[in-house]
């Protein structure tokens, strides 16, 4: 549900629903799940309306101050429909450039993290573009943009599987392309404690 203000704060408006999912879809909504830019408000959740029981990112915007809402667009996650379980999502967005990172199960070595863009102010979608290089599990993850230019950080446990690492990699094309392979932003091994929850990441342009 949403409800805007006059710009006051003052009165609000009633509270709208902006998901489509059918009555009774379980659904995650959290504050890292919400951005604005060039006055668009977007939203992205986890929900299990295609199956039942695996959830899915899906995203949905105002370009009216929250007057209407976009049809939800279910948003790629590197597999088929219901293949996968979506574990995190987060949103950043830099005027009609939206950026959502998605951490999903995969195949091979457990939770992936993935990148999708739009820069049409959430009309059209990328497909995944995964961010790191599947040789661990990923527990963590931070995202910033400016302009066409975004920034990911995360953890996963490559080096040693009871400690994670935290990594960093970046865009300057939008979100197509990463510019160069993943950086290690601390020191490596177990004698080197473990990386725990909480990763921010900031961008000054």
């Amino acid at each position: 549900m949403a409800s805007y203000s006059d710009g006051r704060g003052v009165s609000w408006s009633p509270a709208k629903r902006i998901d489509d999912a059918p009555a009774g879809t379980s659904k995650w909504l959290y504050d890292h799940m919400i951005a604005s830019g060039n006055e668009n408000i977007y939203v992205v959740w986890r929900d299990r309306r295609d199956n039942g029981t695996t959830e899915e990112a899906y995203f949905t915007a105002t370009h009216d101050g929250g007057v209407t809402w976009l049809p939800n667009i279910r948003l790629d996650n590197g597999a088929a429909v219901g293949a996968e379980d979506v574990d995190e999502v987060e949103i950043t967005a830099c005027g009609d450039s939206v950026y959502v990172l998605i951490r999903a199960n995969d195949a091979t070595a457990g939770e992936g993290e993935f990148l999708v863009s739009s820069h049409d102010a959430g009309l059209t979608w990328s497909s995944a573009l995964r961010a790191d290089p599947d040789l661990g599990d990923c527990d963590d993850e931070a995202i910033a943009c400016d302009g066409r230019n975004v920034y990911i950080a995360w953890c996963d446990d490559r080096n040693a599987s009871a400690d994670d690492d935290m990594f960093f990699i970046m865009s300057h094309d939008g979100g197509q392309t990463w510019m160069a392979a993943e950086v290690q932003l601390d020191a490596s091994g177990p004698a080197n404690g473990d990386v725990d929850y909480g990763i921010n990441l900031v961008c000054v342009g």
